[in-house]
């Protein structure tokens, strides 16, 4: 067991003041908030709670993939056919399918996201598996706010910085870096 600097009392090793004189021990060490990371390492609650996201981000990504299938698919015969009755398809090829198709997808995102949790607090995967966004004082995430905690969600390594940012800083469990900004969390029912 240490002892006080000042009176010489034994103290306990986590003690941050002498019960004897009161005065500072040095001993006890500051403990540093738990990072999400810290969390999702050592609390299955944060595991299950993160791979419930994970599962409904998944979900999500299957429901705009396909709308955005069925919109490419009718832009592309929309434009095909337009363009042959023309003759050439020479404006077409400037447009960039490819890329046209990738940046609907990115909109698709970001108002699918956006305007789930702006208007129902949750998305359809959100929804299947019992979660739903809530600001961190408890009331409803309104457009402005859904808005800026998915922004990350139009390119994939946004998104990536975004976990990685979360998981290690210090944040409320559950929340993502644009989460903290937002003053938003994804809560379980």
């Amino acid at each position: 067991m240490p002892y006080c600097r000042t009176c010489g009392t034994e103290v306990s090793s986590g003690a941050v003041y002498c019960p004897n004189c009161g005065a500072t021990t040095g001993f006890a060490t500051v403990q540093a908030t738990p990072t999400e990371f810290d969390r999702l390492t050592k609390d299955t609650r944060t595991q299950e709670h993160w791979m419930k996201r994970v599962v409904a981000y998944v979900i999500d990504w299957v429901v705009v993939s396909v709308a955005t299938a069925i919109l490419a698919l009718i832009a592309f015969m929309i434009f095909r056919i337009s363009l042959s009755s023309f003759g050439t398809g020479f404006f077409f090829p400037l447009a960039g399918p490819a890329f046209g198709i990738l940046g609907i997808s990115a909109i698709l995102f970001l108002l699918y996201f956006t305007m789930a949790e702006g208007t129902y607090q949750k998305t359809i995967g959100k929804s299947l598996l019992g979660l739903h966004v809530v600001t961190l004082d408890g009331k409803p995430v309104n457009l402005e706010k859904a808005l800026i905690r998915n922004v990350s969600k139009i390119y994939w390594p946004f998104l990536l910085l975004d976990l990685i940012g979360g998981f290690f800083m210090n944040v409320e469990p559950g929340q993502r870096y644009l989460d903290k900004i937002a003053y938003t969390i994804v809560l379980s029912k």
